[in-house]
């Protein structure tokens, strides 16, 4: 035992080096033999390993005798959430519970994950094996009362999550797609499990939400806190469908009108962005500001547009949205050539006007391909321009002369003129595209 004390030291001991290397001289001067001094001063250097490894490594049995030699005496003492409520900051409740990975015994997950651990890791409530009684300082398996007192230890027990609440005022129900408890009356009654988002949805969503997969499984944009887990109600916002949790929500809007994540208008603008159309209207600004344009992309529709620039907003000219970011400014009194700029406008409108032609068409629209039935000459087709326009210059025609009306020359009568039967169709067919090419020269001539 005495040898075992010198490869003991504290933290604060072993980064002194000092003291470390006085340490090894005292192990090197006993009067042992060798390994037995290796092996003493390799303990004594990898003390902290040790400890840590000690904790990482398997233990034995967990059977309940081994619960009860960890409770030590501060364990056994109850805690209360309130004067004269057990239970611990965060729960109601008359049980603790052991972490099956340190052994230690907390009120709750909470009380667990707010200290530090030596390896760090979580309580995990579902893994429980064994709780305490806070009245009579039984332990025992989770269960809903106690075995030995018979008192309950919460009003809702959930077997599963290991979960004890004695809250009166909550309504606590288990999803097992979410596979933990929620607060409310329960599935179908306030709430529904949306497959699409992988999270429990107020009934009044039902039908009428954006699903967006796994919106709840991630940090809220403004707390950092992991919502799918939180205990504080999240709420989702329109039109894009994010995810945050409802006090920062209400914190956040206080102060803008964007969506933390996209960007997008989360609240009902119209009445100030019109009252904003009045103000620049009522403020125009003096030269040479008042004849800057802008190129704005708008966070709302998502579209580009051009507009004239104002110190009070930026307007979209698809959605009379302020909610725009600047994309390009041009002063016209420090451009070389303003002609420049007013065509690189014009142009701009111009593919503007193409990209929501293609959106609307892509959007709405149908569009299927279609063979053409007769494969006419390429040379006959490109000279069909000029075979108009030496037809309509022609005057004076005779009228007794066979006509050149270019829906003569296309007629389908002469296709059926034949006796049926003598001459197939594709003969006539032939036949009738022959006249129309000979009449097609002889005007070209």
């Amino acid at each position: 035992m005495q040898l075992e004390s010198l490869t003991v030291m504290s933290p604060e001991e072993m980064g002194d080096q000092g003291n470390l290397r006085k340490r090894i001289r005292q192990i090197s001067q006993l009067n042992v033999d060798a390994r037995t001094k290796a092996i003493l001063v390799q303990r004594l250097m990898m003390g902290r390993f040790n400890k840590t490894e000690r904790k990482l490594m398997p233990k034995g049995e967990d059977t309940l005798a081994n619960a009860i030699e960890s409770v030590n005496e501060e364990d056994w003492l109850p805690t209360y959430h309130s004067e004269e409520v057990l239970g611990c900051p965060h729960y109601q409740r008359a049980c603790k519970l052991q972490c099956c990975h340190c052994s230690e015994w907390v009120g709750c997950r909470f009380c667990h994950d707010e200290q530090q651990h030596d390896p760090a890791h979580h309580f995990e409530r579902e893994k429980t094996r064994w709780i305490m009684c806070m009245r009579c300082q039984n332990v025992q398996p989770p269960t809903r009362e106690c075995n030995r007192c018979q008192e309950e230890f919460a009003l809702y027990f959930c077997e599963k999550c290991k979960l004890y609440d004695n809250d009166e005022a909550k309504d606590i129900y288990h999803c097992d797609k979410c596979g933990l408890c929620r607060l409310g009356l329960g599935l179908g009654i306030d709430f529904f499990h949306c497959d699409g988002c992988h999270a429990c949805l107020s009934v009044e969503l039902q039908g009428s939400h954006k699903c967006i997969e796994g919106a709840t499984m991630s940090s809220c944009p403004i707390c950092g806190d992991y919502m799918f887990t939180s205990t504080r109600p999240v709420v989702y916002m329109s039109p894009c469908g994010h995810a945050i949790h409802q006090h920062c929500f209400e914190e956040h809007t206080r102060h803008s009108y964007k969506c933390p994540h996209c960007q997008v208008t989360v609240l009902n603008m119209d009445a100030q962005f019109r009252v904003l159309d009045n103000e620049i209207a009522e403020q125009p600004l003096p030269e040479p500001y008042c004849h800057w344009m802008c190129i704005v992309s708008c966070n709302d529709c998502k579209g580009r547009s051009k507009c004239s620039y104002h110190i009070l907003g930026l307007k979209c000219g698809h959605c009379l949205s302020y909610n725009t970011a600047q994309l390009k400014l041009v002063k016209p009194e420090l451009s070389a050539d303003v002609s420049t700029d007013t065509a690189a406008f014009e142009q701009f409108d111009h593919t503007m006007n193409h990209t929501l032609r293609e959106d609307l068409l892509r959007d709405h629209l149908q569009t299927e391909d279609v063979s053409p039935l007769i494969n006419m000459d390429s040379t006959v087709l490109s000279n069909i321009d000029q075979y108009m326009d030496a037809y309509f210059k022609e005057e004076g025609r005779e009228k007794n002369k066979e006509s050149r009306n270019v829906n003569d020359f296309i007629n389908t009568s002469a296709l059926f003129d034949e006796e049926p039967g003598k001459v197939s169709l594709t003969e006539r067919v032939k036949s009738s595209l022959g006249k129309w090419r000979n009449n097609t020269q002889d005007a070209l001539g």
